[in-house]
């Protein structure tokens, strides 16, 4: 069926009024853009509707298609391809446990918190324990675990101030009784230079990296 429609004819002389009528003409021929008159020439295709260059627009995910946003205004998840692990994983988001939390690895933190024992922070690591050396000895000590690269120092001390005090000394010799040198990145030695009397227990911490 054609379509037809007298043009609105100007000029009037008056420029709001040609103004208004060239509006006019402008929205009959929008309406017969969009009711697709074959007059025109111009067909607006039905699979063409929802397309942008020509990929569909679609809310749901799906290939080769262009996404938008829902009712709420929100892009579904589903577009956004996100990996999450709850152990360390290549290209992957970190995911907590089922206690809520994420687990150190990701965080290249490890731990054992026994009486001897270490924790390590991104690399930097301390350690600690116990040993047993009587007066007058030296033994060698073994760390919780090795150092990978430098083990920086080792502080140690009587392991209570009653393990102490309880043995008599002589004062004059308390200031250097004992020495500590490592002689690895996962053993020191320890020398315990009290003659007489003095603590046999000790504990110690080191660090390193």
């Amino acid at each position: 069926m054609s379509y037809y429609k007298t043009p609105i004819i100007y000029p009037t002389g008056l420029i709001r009024e040609d103004t208004r009528k060239i509006n006019d003409n402008f929205t009959q021929l929008a309406l017969v853009f969009v009711n697709n008159d074959p007059m025109t020439g111009i067909v607006k295709k039905a699979d063409n509707a929802d397309k942008l260059d020509g990929f569909h627009a679609s809310q749901t995910p799906s290939a080769n298609t262009i996404p938008i946003a829902g009712a709420d205004g929100k892009i579904d998840s589903g577009w956004i391809k996100i990996n999450t692990s709850n152990i360390p994983t290549p290209n992957a988001i970190p995911q907590a446990n089922d206690n809520g939390k994420i687990s150190d690895d990701w965080l290249n933190v490890s731990k054992n918190l026994n009486t001897s024992g270490y924790i390590n922070l991104f690399g930097f690591i301390i350690q600690w324990g116990t040993f047993v050396c009587d007066i007058n000895s030296i033994t060698l000590v073994t760390l919780p675990i090795a150092f990978p690269n430098n083990f920086l120092c080792v502080v140690v001390t009587p392991l209570t101030n009653a393990d102490f005090n309880s043995k008599p000394y002589d004062a004059d010799q308390y200031e250097d009784n004992w020495v500590c040198y490592k002689v690895s990145l996962s053993q020191f030695r320890f020398y315990n230079g009290f003659q007489l009397a003095g603590p046999s227990n000790w504990n110690y911490i080191a660090i390193g990296y």
